[in-house]
């Protein structure tokens, strides 16, 4: 029998062998409470969890008035992370470029919301080390409170700050920028902000230089719906999904009824109202619901009427 030395099995070791990093219990701690510390701080109540490289259960906290929901989204964007390791908002938005869908991940894939982040040991962001998620607040503040968690210890994650820094300044602001429109960003500028109904509002922007087409932001609160409109005139009515969870009712001058159901995991989504078609948006009891109405020529108060 051939023995070897001590020191040959060590060089076997270290000639035959690697050493696979991931994020251990301090970390994890850690992560937790400043990820727990920005959401009092943001005023954002949820789920929070923190899971290794190998998809264990490293800590998990609930903040504030958290539900049920809020831990089943977050452990769906660890699932995600750790499948890809890629954070969920971006794993989503290369999804969309390559026209992919869930199917081609073999039933991989957890929620695809904003707020789930893979963890990284190095600048370079080659040594993946686990996934740390949020949920309870939108998709960016989710986003937000777990980067701000990484950068506050001093680990690395894929999301780009400078990119969440923006999106976070433009919703304090609460004015868009830009809105993409047939895959195209386009420049708007606000105009004012309707009160629709209890629990409704539309922020109106106009398309700069572009006088045919107007733009609404509608923004329900949870358990609320906007009015049943009816279509009355107009080229084009266009809406169109943003973020949230709720659904788009379409009623058929036949009668017909076509429901549309959306959450954090749906890409892209509009739809062509057509004239004399009866349309509400219908936000979640728990969430909010965020949705775009692009009209040709702009919206003016003989477009729609509301009916019971």
């Amino acid at each position: 029998m051939n023995e070897r030395s001590n020191a040959e099995r060590a060089e076997a070791v270290t000639k035959y062998t690697v050493e696979i990093r991931s994020i251990n219990e301090d970390g994890a701690i850690r992560l937790r409470d400043e990820g727990l510390a920005v959401a009092r701080e943001m005023g954002v109540p949820g789920f929070l969890a923190v899971y290794s490289r190998t998809g264990m259960e490293e800590t998990t906290q609930v903040q504030g008035a958290a539900t049920l929901l809020n831990v089943e989204v977050a452990r769906a964007k660890i699932k995600t992370v750790l499948a890809v390791r890629r954070s969920s908002r971006l794993q989503r938005e290369r999804m969309a470029e390559k026209g992919q869908t869930r199917e081609d991940f073999g039933g991989q894939l957890g929620s695809l919301f904003g707020g789930g982040i893979a963890l990284f040991a190095d600048e370079a962001r080659t040594q993946f080390i686990g996934a740390m998620a949020f949920s309870g607040g939108t998709q960016e503040e989710d986003e937000e409170i777990c980067r701000r968690a990484v950068e506050r210890i001093g680990l690395y994650t894929d999301v780009d700050p400078v990119l969440t820094q923006s999106v976070n300044e433009e919703q304090a602001n609460d004015r868009l920028q830009t809105f993409t429109f047939d895959g195209e960003p386009l420049r708007v500028s606000y105009q004012d902000t309707e009160h629709v109904a209890e629990g409704v509002e539309c922020d109106v922007y106009r398309f700069e230089g572009d006088d045919t087409k107007d733009l609404g932001i509608i923004k329900v609160k949870p358990g609320f719906s906007t009015p049943r409109q009816r279509v009355l005139d107009g080229d084009r009515t266009i809406e169109g999904y943003m973020s949230g969870k709720g659904k788009l009712i379409i009623t058929k001058p036949d009668g017909t009824i076509d429901s549309y159901s959306f959450d954090q995991d749906t890409l892209n989504f509009t739809l062509n109202v057509r004239i004399g078609e009866i349309m509400q948006w219908q936000a979640d009891t728990e969430f909010p619901l965020v949705a775009s109405e692009v009209c040709f020529p702009p919206y003016n108060n003989d477009r729609y009427e509301r009916v019971a």
